[in-house]
């Protein structure tokens, strides 16, 4: 009967935490429908994972690839306010264990006893194991094949993590990277409808826009304003004899803006 018992008890507990996964991967993704802001999207996962799926503590940092370092993004849980204190800044990745290990192999990493994890880490993770959080878990997230994010998941419970759990948990970082790749598309389309993508500068269009806001003003006011134009003497000659590419690099130069010294 205690046998029984403990398998019945056992059960249950597994179909809770896949539950919370569950309810965790269903709210993101109707997130994702409707947020077309990658900081609100990373706000509303943490919200989601601390509160639908019940973890302790969940974090996103941006990876900079450059400098390989860790940029805090977002957090959620009961007490997220006082663990940002521990983690606000950018954090050498290197200092990061499990993320590390995410980021290099580009795959979900996890720990189900935080006491007994070889992988050293950082003071995010001591805080985290004083407050008495026993398992985590890293998934990365990727846009364009490369690690833009990681999500970090925070449990009290040890061994809270097995394959199920898992395979739910890498379904939802690919559900969330798939939404970033979304937003970044988004805002590539948007840039290009009103900017160069050559100089950056505003387009024809951004440019008639702002101007005719701002003769109604004029107008509007009774004021005047002034127009100053530019023009490189003798560019199509140069665009004719040296070649559309230098032609471009001209005006990439003239484009930059430059500091009075």
């Amino acid at each position: 009967e205690n046998v029984e018992l403990k398998l019945r008890l056992e059960q249950e507990e597994r179909i809770n935490k896949l539950t919370r996964i569950y309810a965790v991967l269903s709210g993101i993704n109707s997130a994702i429908v409707r947020i077309r802001d990658r900081t609100e999207l990373f706000q509303e996962a943490c919200r989601i994972a601390t509160e639908a799926g019940r973890f302790g503590f969940a974090w996103i940092d941006l990876v900079d690839p450059e400098n390989l370092e860790l940029i805090p993004a977002a957090y959620g849980g009961a007490e997220s306010a006082e663990m940002a204190v521990f983690s606000s800044d950018r954090v050498p990745r290197s200092k990061q264990g499990l993320i590390s290990h995410a980021v290099a192999q580009k795959r979900a990493v996890f720990s189900n006893d935080l006491l007994t994890e070889a992988v050293p880490g950082g003071v995010r993770r001591a805080e985290a194991m004083r407050r008495g959080y026993r398992s985590v878990v890293v998934l990365p997230l990727i846009v364009d094949g490369e690690v833009t994010a990681t999500l970090t998941l925070f449990a009290k419970e040890q061994g809270f993590f097995n394959d199920e759990e898992m395979r739910l948990l890498n379904e939802l970082s690919g559900d969330i990277s798939f939404g970033l790749e979304f937003i970044n598309k988004e805002e590539k389309l948007d840039f290009l409808a009103y900017y160069s993508p050559l100089t950056g500068l505003p387009n024809s269009l951004l440019f008639n826009n702002r101007m005719t806001q701002r003769i109604a003003a004029a107008r509007d006011k009774q004021q005047a304003f002034g127009v100053l134009m530019m023009d490189i003497e003798r560019f199509r000659l140069v665009n004719d004899t040296l070649g559309r590419n230098v032609a471009d690099e001209v005006l990439q130069q003239v484009a930059v803006p430059r500091t009075a010294v």
